[in-house]
This record gives structure tokens, sequence and C-alpha cells, in this order.
């Protein structure tokens, strides 16, 4: 029963409950008015109209008595009788949710997330039907681009498949798509910025190429869904028990961090750049003459040479560096871990190896364009003198494989 008055009058608010439901507890949302949380003998409800009509809100909550019901600031936590402690997490959308309207685009304002706690933003959005084209684009404050997500229609995962399939640790991860099903539709954002570029078969030993970690600070998601656009602001807070550094110490960090993985970048575009020549020469041979054989061949075993101090090139698994010692992107990769093993200020020890390593890597990359722009363009002229298209200054082109 519901009283607006104080209890001079009530109304019956069972409608859409069954009759032989047994109710255990009642609970109003904190932020929402009329949004309630019924607690049964077999589960959990839900009404978006203070109890005008109710709809089931079991998901994969067993068929339980729930004792009794908590609504926090953001989540659900639901006491059952001999299956524990349940949390529905970011319950945002039901706060915004209208359930009686007729249903179109919506893209949920994102709850806030705390920074090492969370394990990402949860991104909800509606989808009357499944659209043509869709993306998700998370901008920082301003309206800058962080990230972008195309969509796709996700295919339910075939266990069997992925369990039978054979580890292959040059194989990189498909990029994460949102999904583009009709209906409701959670996409999580990591907090990470764009990672350093890598080239194929990459194999590094002190870090994974996972992307900077956002500060926390405001930030907005962008849908576009079929030419239309929906967007919507969203808050990434510090961590409550790591709130000794303020926020001048974590945009250093930040900082430091981006500047560390912009260099592992310049690194690996330096090997994909010996590669690319490297790819050019092997294209010309039964073309060239010996001269020109020889001086591809001259020119490849100094630039390889040069590779060989920025990246270990006998990796071949993940075990690897353990027999192979590693070079300059690998030990340069591994200090973004350092920096952001802490939520606070870099350390000064930190700044003086990235400085260190940062000048060695500046003089690997001053030697190969010292070879390559002594060598190239004597080879080149007598490369086009031949009828050869030159070597150009290129990164190594790469085969899409074929899709299965």
């Amino acid at each position: 029963m519901r009283t607006t008055d104080y209890g001079a009058t009530w109304t019956d608010i069972a409608n859409g409950i069954p009759v032989d439901e047994v109710t255990r507890s009642i609970r109003e949302d904190l932020v929402r008015l009329g949004l309630l949380f019924l607690g049964t003998e077999r589960g959990v409800w839900t009404s978006f109209d203070a109890g005008e009509s109710w709809h089931k809100l079991q998901r994969n909550l067993p068929a339980v008595q729930v004792s009794d019901l908590v609504v926090t600031e953001r989540d659900l936590v639901i006491g059952t009788h001999g299956r524990s402690f349940w949390v529905m997490d970011n319950i945002g959308v039901l706060r915004q949710l209208d359930a009686g309207a007729d249903r179109a685009l919506q893209l949920f304002e994102p709850a806030f997330t705390v920074r090492g706690v969370d394990p990402g933003v949860a991104i909800d959005y509606f989808l009357p039907q499944q659209p043509e084209a869709l993306t998700l684009e998370i901008l920082d404050a301003d309206g800058g681009l962080i990230r972008k997500f195309d969509g796709k229609l996700k295919e339910p995962e075939d266990k069997d498949k992925k369990k039978d399939e054979v580890y292959d640790p040059t194989k990189k991860d498909p990029p994460p798509t949102a999904n583009i099903k009709a209906g409701l539709n959670r996409f999580t954002w990591d907090m990470r910025y764009p990672g350093f570029t890598d080239f194929p078969g990459m194999i590094l030993w002190t870090s994974r190429n996972n992307g900077i970690r956002a500060v926390p600070g405001q930030y907005q998601v962008r849908l576009t869904v079929d030419g239309e656009v929906l967007t919507k602001p969203f808050e990434i807070r510090v961590d409550p028990r790591a709130d000794l550094a303020d926020a001048a110490d974590l945009e250093a960090r930040f900082e430091l961090a981006n500047a560390i993985s912009a260099k592992v970048s310049e690194a690996n575009e330096a090997v994909l750049l010996v590669r690319g020549i490297k790819q050019q020469f092997a294209a010309l041979e039964g073309k060239a003459n010996r001269t020109d054989i020889d001086a591809m061949a001259s020119i490849g075993e100094a630039i390889s040479t040069i590779e060989g101090r920025i990246y270990q090139v006998n990796n071949q698994s993940r075990q690897d560096p353990l027999n192979f010692p590693i070079q300059l992107n690998d030990k340069i990769a591994g200090l973004v871990g350092v920096v952001e093993s802490a939520e606070a200020r870099p350390t000064d020890q930190t700044r003086e190896v990235f400085a260190r390593l940062s000048a060695r890597l500046d003089s690997e990359l001053a030697q190969l364009e010292g070879v390559l722009d002594a060598a190239l363009p004597s080879l080149n002229e007598r490369l086009v003198a031949s009828g050869l298209e030159p070597i150009e200054r290129r990164a190594l082109i790469v085969e899409e494989e074929p899709s299965t």
C-alpha cells in the first residue's frame, strides 16, 4: 500500500505482482522520485511510477528470497537468504529510463567512475533497431577527441572454439567495438588513451600496450547512430583511499607517462621504418644489378644493427626476453608502469632514467638518419637510371589477414 498524506488515505500498489508473491522489503531510489525496488520471496521487482505498475528485475539473480535491499549512490545491493549478497551496479540507467514511453534512441548519462576501483566507465545506450552505422567517442571536457570506437554486431561467444585456439603471443587483440544490436547495450571504456605505436610480432617484457590512464576530471561521451548525435557528460573521480595526491600531481604523472609512451612510439616507428626499407630491398631482388644489390645489402646490415639496439629482434615468445636482453623500446616502455604504479607525482629518479634512455634512443635515431642520408640518394639515382622505383622512407606495409 502507498500513502501520500501521512497515512490518512492509502492506495493499493500491488498491480502486476503475482498474488502468491510474498513481499520482504521495499525501498525508494535516492535519486529518482517514484522509482521503487521490491524484494520478494522469489526475487526483485521495480516500479518507475511509484507502484502503479511493476516489472521483474531478475536478470541473472536466481529465484531466491530477497530479505533486504539497500540503494546506494550508484548501485542496488541485494541481501538474499542463502545466496549471499548481490549487487546490481550502475543503476543510473533505471533512474533515466522512461518505461512507459515509446522507445527511441537514447544515450544514458554514465554514473561517476572511481579510478583505481572501477574497471571502467559504463556507457549504456538504447537502440530501437539495429543501425547501419554507429560510433562511440570519448571526449575531454573541451570536446577534444580521446578515443573512437566503431560499432559492430557482436556474435555470441563460442567458448568451445576459444578453448581450442592455439595461443599466439605475437597476435594482437582486435580493437574494442561497441555493440549495435537492437535494445539496451553497454560499452565499458577502460579510462585509457590510445597506446603507443606497435608493429607486427612485437613482444615486450616490461609492458603491455594498454595506453595511459585518464586523470580524474570531467569528460564526455558522444554517440553517433546513422547520423543522429547524442552527447552526455561524465566524471572520473580519484580513489578516496589515495587522495594524498592533488590534481597537479596526477596531471604531472599523466604528462610524464604520455611523454614516455610517445618516446616508445618513436622507437617503434624507427623499427617500422627499417623494416619498410628492407621490404623494398627484398622487392628489388632479381630486378636490380649486382652493384645495387650489394649496396642494399650493406645498407640493410647497417640499419638492422641499429634496429637490434632499439628492439630485441630475437624475441619470438613471451619467455624469450629471459634469454635475450631487452633493448631500448622495452626499457622505456617499462617506465610507464613505474609512473602509473602509484597515485602520486613521478619521482625524480624516474625522470632521470627517462632522460638517460631518451638520449640513447635519440642517438640511435640520429645514426639511422645518418646511414639513410648518406646511402639512399646515390642508390636511388642508380635505381631510377635502371628504370626501377626508388627506395622510399616509409614504414613496413602490413597486409591485412583475410577475415575468417
